[in-house]
């Protein structure tokens, strides 16, 4: 008894407000909340690709779609989208975090994975990376291991190259190329270190390229002067 007599006022209760429940129901999700903050995906950007998901209503919008039309942009790896009663769409980007650059126009991510966005200007002071089709990897990582040894005593490698014959070369401080060779190349990049941190070095301003192919010695080659070689022990 208790039941029906419940039914009843439920069904009352709809009748009498059926007008607002369908308009409730039917209301379109129209407004984006976006609860990360973005560097490089611009909030025109984030418009165009959501708004012809806005406007169906909330048990109608596909979910989905959106977070699959959002991540054809370049610069969002991956995005939450989730909605709340009654029209909002709630957003959490996250972005690409680009590392380096890659041969000619592409950025490296964090997980030595290529991507391709438009506007590059803001990542110009990434190092540039480049070598073979497929060797982003091991180049990443190599770059790894020599920024983690300059570092130490204030250099940066700001390019490293692999060549298609297995030769590492990078450029130190946008200006001193640095031949690695094939080989051992953590170990004569040690040696260099040494060398730099020794007084037996001359003024490094003065240094115009250095060849570390060498089992005991570095070929050094000075600004406007002859090459020279610096036994190493």
């Amino acid at each position: 008894m208790l039941a029906s007599l419940v039914t009843a006022i439920f069904v009352l209760i709809i009748q009498q407000n059926e007008e607002h429940l369908v308009h409730a129901l039917s209301r379109p999700v129209s407004n984006v909340q976006v609860e990360s903050a973005q560097r490089f995906v611009t909030e025109e950007e984030l418009r165009n690709l959501i708004s012809r998901h806005l406007g169906s209503s909330f048990f109608a919008f596909d979910v989905s779609e959106a977070k699959q039309s959002l991540e054809q942009h370049p610069w969002i790896r991956r995005v939450s989208v989730k909605k709340v009663w009654p029209d909002v769409l709630v957003l959490d980007i996250q972005e690409e975090v680009a590392i380096a650059r890659w041969g000619d126009g592409q950025l490296i991510n964090q997980f030595g994975e290529i991507f391709e966005p438009p506007g590059r200007r803001r990542t110009a002071g990434l190092p540039l990376l480049v070598g073979p089709d497929g060797e982003q990897y091991r180049v990443m990582e190599q770059y790894r291991a020599v920024s983690q040894q300059l570092f130490s005593v204030g250099l940066r490698a700001t390019f490293l190259s692999l060549s298609q014959r297995g030769n590492w070369t990078l450029i130190l401080n946008d200006s001193i190329p640095v031949t690695l060779g094939r080989e051992k190349t953590i170990e004569r990049l040690a040696r260099f270190i040494e060398l730099y941190q020794s007084p037996d070095l001359m003024d490094f301003e003065r240094l115009a390229s250095v060849d570390l192919r060498y089992d005991n010695r570095i070929a050094v080659k000075l600004a406007a002067e002859d090459s020279v070689e610096l036994p190493v022990r």
